[in-house]
């Protein structure tokens, strides 16, 4: 093993040059929403005509939310992968508390019979969204730090598994 990556604290990524740009991953993912913006539109056409008087209204809404989420995926990219480990305890604490707070009654907002989001002025959240990338985040930190722990005793595994459960 070379000296660099013995001087380097357990559960701590090696320093070093970024990744390759994936232009065919950033393509697919283009296409994929390309695809999702159009089947809004089709979907919503008559009825953003009929409730709302723009027939394309639906389409320009989610297209400022793809722009907004763009933007938000270049800054996240520019955030080191260290920082993301350290964040991911605290960012699952974050999660419980949210998917936790849409049972508060008066605080939960009720869509179609079930009271699943919360009311931020502009926008609605659903807590189960964010929640799954936290849980990738924070389990992908949990495999690094307990990497061995993971591959050589069952409880090792367990233990976010129960986790999972318990969210879920």
């Amino acid at each position: 093993m070379s000296a660099t990556l013995q001087a380097i604290p357990r559960g701590e990524l090696p320093p070093g040059p970024a990744a390759p740009f994936d232009f065919g991953l950033a393509a697919a993912a283009i296409a994929l929403l390309s695809i999702g913006l159009v089947m809004v539109a089709s979907a919503s056409i008559s009825t953003a005509e009929r409730e709302l008087g723009s027939p394309l209204y639906f389409f320009w809404r989610q297209g400022g939310y793809l722009t907004f989420a763009g933007l938000l995926s270049i800054l996240a990219t520019q955030i080191p992968l260290n920082s993301w480990r350290r964040a991911g305890p605290l960012m699952l604490v974050c999660g419980i508390v949210l998917l936790s707070v849409v049972l508060i009654p008066g605080v939960g907002r009720e869509v179609n019979g079930s009271t699943r989001w919360l009311s931020l002025g502009l926008v609605n959240l659903q807590p189960s969204e964010p929640m799954k990338l936290i849980l990738v985040v924070y389990l992908a930190g949990y495999l690094v730090r307990r990497n061995d722990e993971v591959r050589s005793r069952l409880g090792g595994f367990l233990k976010p598994v129960v986790l999972l459960s318990v969210i879920a």
